[in-house]
């Protein structure tokens, strides 16, 4: 068996190298897992190939994912249950993470955070990251996601702790496991803003006329909540780290973006309006996934979603009352008298709409249509809130309570039933295929599949 070195991962993984000289498309299984050349890519033929490729690499940077991959590879090589046991550890330590992160919003003994946890635990969506093992990366990310923003609880009791040093270590390898990880320091910004400053957002707005007459206000100690240096200065750092993590990332891409292909991402070559029709009807798309994970599939690419081609398409009528139901639901958190809603509102919309961001070919073009994988992190927020809800209901409503917890545990089994039926359509190739074409009317899938017959 081949060795990996503690030099072949820093000096290909970490430094980039792969990428860099050949656009990440080598796929030799022998040289990914134990970083040796293979004698495909010691020839020259096969090293000109890969150059030409450069350009059109997807330029992932994951090195934490990929030394978790050595590691597997040096205890079990290709077996795959070593893999598939890693990964289900990584995702029970993320929902451990996850209710400890609930519980610190919620008096001691609120059910609230058990039932998030209970319902991010067992949720549909979550199996491709699971399951399928590239979704390592999510999973990764996930814990450090969680740890960055757990320690930046701590860091807030003062100006400059440890804990604040060991947040931005958890940044840092959250992003080099996957890129979304670094959307953590967003949510780190919401909690510094409504949990530690205790910030009423909408009582700024309305009483103070100007942004300069709200600072006077803020320095001059009227809003006595507010530590204004240490906040500052806190907010200060989280910024340089950021910059500094995308700069290190966008000079191991080469300083170039990406290149996709069209049946990738098909609206990507679209004009306007056309582009931002169907990019915004995709947010419907995964909004609806977490509400109703019943039609999942492996492989959203080419024309699986078809291209909302004008205004008059009826699925812009989703794609409306998807982004009304967002508007309201910050809306009400905005104005909520309980100051607990408020915070627990808008952070919750923070971890669900941040980490997608960079999935929702906002700043950039992905890679991709639609990717169950990706919702990994955002289910997070979605969780906290539909258990919010359900608490709220069942405190309203005393005389439905009975109703409500049946609905509640009547969830989480169909999602429980649901998890484990989608597992087995991952058993292999044929069986992903058939659960996928079971979906989509078009797509890879119908050009792949009779190759699997």
């Amino acid at each position: 068996m081949h060795q990996t070195s503690l030099d072949t991962f820093i000096q290909a993984d970490l430094s980039g190298i792969a990428m860099e000289q050949w656009g990440g498309v080598c796929q030799s299984t022998e040289y990914c897992l134990t970083g040796e050349t293979c004698e495909n890519t010691k020839s020259g033929g096969r090293l000109e190939r890969l150059e030409r490729f450069r350009e059109q690499s997807h330029k992932s940077y994951r090195p934490i994912t990929v030394l978790t991959f050595r590691a597997n590879y040096a205890v079990h090589q290709l077996a795959p249950a070593g893999y598939h046991a890693v990964n289900l550890a990584l995702h029970c330590t993320v929902t451990i993470l996850y209710f400890h992160m609930c519980s610190g919003l919620f008096f001691e003994g609120s059910p609230v955070p058990f039932m998030a946890a209970l319902l991010f635990a067992v949720h549909p969506v979550h199996v491709e990251a699971v399951t399928g093992i590239v979704g390592r990366a999510e999973l990764l990310s996930s814990i450090f996601f969680l740890l960055a923003l757990l320690n930046y609880k701590g860091a807030s009791s003062s100006l400059l702790n440890k804990s604040l040093f060991a947040c931005a270590l958890f940044v840092t390898l959250a992003t080099f496991s996957k890129e979304q990880g670094i959307t953590v320091l967003g949510v780190c910004l919401i909690y510094e803003v409504l949990i530690v400053q205790k910030l009423d957002l909408w009582s700024m707005i309305k009483h103070f006329p100007s942004p300069f007459h709200a600072y006077s206000m803020i320095k001059s100690k009227q809003c006595p909540n507010i530590g204004l240096r240490p906040m500052l200065v806190r907010m200060f750092w989280l910024v340089v780290l950021g910059a500094l993590l995308l700069g290190l990332r966008f000079s191991v891409m080469g300083s170039t973006l990406p290149v996709f292909t069209n049946f990738d991402n098909p609206a990507s070559y679209e004009s306007a309006p056309v582009k931002q029709l169907t990019w915004s009807y995709l947010v419907a798309i995964n909004v609806w996934l977490l509400l109703n994970p019943a039609d999942l599939c492996c492989d959203w690419t080419m024309g699986t979603v078809p291209l909302v081609r004008t205004i008059s398409d009826p699925r812009n009528l989703a794609t409306l009352f998807t982004f009304m139901l967002l508007a309201h639901l910050s809306i009400s958190g905005l104005l909520a008298a309980n100051r607990r809603e408020r915070n627990l509102v808008g952070l919750s919309l923070g971890m669900t709409a941040l980490p997608f961001l960079p999935a929702s070919n906002l700043f950039f073009p992905v890679g991709f249509v639609v990717a169950e994988r990706v919702l990994y992190l955002p289910s997070m927020g979605f969780c906290l809130l539909v258990a919010y809800g359900f608490r709220r209901l069942y405190c309203n409503l005393p005389k439905a309570r009975k109703c409500l917890r049946a609905a509640f545990y009547g969830l989480v089994l169909l999602h429980l039933l649901k998890t484990f039926m989608r597992n087995y359509d991952w058993r292999d190739e044929r069986s992903i295929f058939i659960s996928g074409l079971k979906v989509i009317i078009s797509g890879m899938l119908h050009l792949l599949f009779p190759n699997h017959i």
